[in-house]
């Protein structure tokens, strides 16, 4: 119940309705400023953990910070990067964390230590998992792809600094993911 209502990123699109039209600049700018921060911190914290409940949160963190990154970008295409992005981040983290429930379900409290071996018992699961994670950090063919290139795009033209830590992280939450499949699976 709780990760179908975190999912939707409802303070996103209420800071886009609210905060967006009537805010001063410098508010923005400090708002893409600390998004940019906990956007790259939640990448790095989910490669380290050990717990997949605390990998879930991080990445949700990360994605849902990274978002919020394109509200203050004068680019109107990174403002829709953004808000492509929180849709298609919805629909990955929900079918994510809905996997990594079931599979918890199964066996139990999921810790990565070790390696697993899950996939012989539950290829499904892994196949989902592997889908949902790749879409949700951009890879090409999925709708998180299109959103990741249209942000990306948007902050490198608006600050090159800002698109490049905005690729490092999305490129640390793609290494995070593949190393949970791989630890998992």
């Amino acid at each position: 119940v709780a990760l179908l209502f975190v999912t939707p990123i409802i303070g996103v699109y209420m800071a886009v309705r609210l905060v967006l039209p009537v805010c001063p600049d410098w508010v923005l700018q400090a708002l893409g400023f600390v998004s940019l921060f906990t956007a790259i911190l939640g990448a790095g914290l989910s490669i380290v953990q050990t717990d997949a409940r605390r990998f879930f949160a991080y990445q949700f963190i990360s994605h849902a910070a990274m978002v919020m990154v394109g509200f203050p970008l004068n680019p109107p295409i990174s403002l829709t990067g953004a808000l492509c992005l929180g849709f298609s981040v919805a629909l990955s983290l929900a079918g994510q964390g809905l996997v990594l429930r079931a599979l918890e379900a199964r066996f139990g409290r999921l810790t990565m230590t070790s390696f697993r071996g899950l996939y012989d018992s539950s290829p499904p699961l892994a196949i989902c998992f592997l889908l949902t994670g790749l879409g949700s950090v951009g890879f090409p063919g999925t709708l998180g792809f299109i959103a990741a290139e249209m942000l990306a795009g948007g902050a490198v033209g608006a600050n090159p600094l800002v698109g490049v830590v905005m690729i490092v992280a999305a490129a640390l939450n793609g290494i995070a993911v593949v190393r949970v499949y791989f630890l998992l699976f």
